[in-house]
């Protein structure tokens, strides 16, 4: 869509690198053409949504077009926005040189299919070590919530035994630390793959 308003290829002044993939990752997107119609744009904006179960399908689109150009050539329907109409059929009627911009296209921009690689051993197994801290972390975290639910229920009852609140609190003391640690091995796995994606980063652009 955003193609049809600007008469060029997406990101046609960057290079189509794993900067470019991270980026749009993280939610870049083309810059709105000026003068498109809202309408247009809205929908525009639900095709980049970042959840794939969010966007429209090409049918959708299709018959939501349709039904735009069929509003606006029915002049018995009065509802619609006088605005909304002149710019929909200004944008309708545009001759293509009115939207042509001439953009020098960047030379690593590439619009066939390759392959980027996004990832290595290393990559991979500092991942997958940081899957396995995080479900680690988890567990302790739900430990801990129950032991300290157990310990309100025995400072409730008045039958009850210090033994009994003493290893708690010890079983508690011992979590908290083991909680800490995790959270300090994850940090630092964390630090290495930030690390490694800089690397794979300047290997690409390079």
């Amino acid at each position: 869509m955003w193609e049809f308003t600007s008469e060029i290829l997406p990101f046609n002044d960057k290079a189509h690198d794993l900067q470019l993939a991270l980026s749009i990752c993280k939610g870049e997107r083309p810059e709105i053409i000026e003068n498109t119609p809202q309408c247009y744009v809205d929908l525009m904006k639900k095709c980049w949504d970042e959840d794939p179960l969010k966007r429209p399908s090409s049918k959708e689109v299709l018959n939501i077009i349709n039904n735009w150009i069929s509003n606006v050539s029915n002049e018995e329907i009065k509802d619609i926005n006088e605005e909304l109409k002149s710019n929909i059929m200004e944008f309708i009627n545009a001759p293509i040189e009115y939207n042509n911009l001439i953009v020098k296209s960047h030379p690593k921009a590439c619009y066939t299919s390759h392959l980027l690689d996004f990832t290595s051993e290393e990559l991979n197994r500092i991942l997958e070590g940081l899957q396995g801290f995080l479900k680690l972390y988890q567990s302790s975290k739900n430990e801990l919530q129950n032991i300290q639910m157990e310990l309100v229920n025995l400072q409730q009852n008045s039958t009850l035994q210090n033994t009994q609140i003493t290893n708690l609190q010890n079983e508690k003391q011992a979590l908290d630390s083991k909680l800490t640690e995790q959270l300090k091995q994850i940090s630092q796995l964390n630090q290495e793959k930030n690390n490694l994606q800089d690397k794979l980063k300047k290997k690409i652009l390079n």
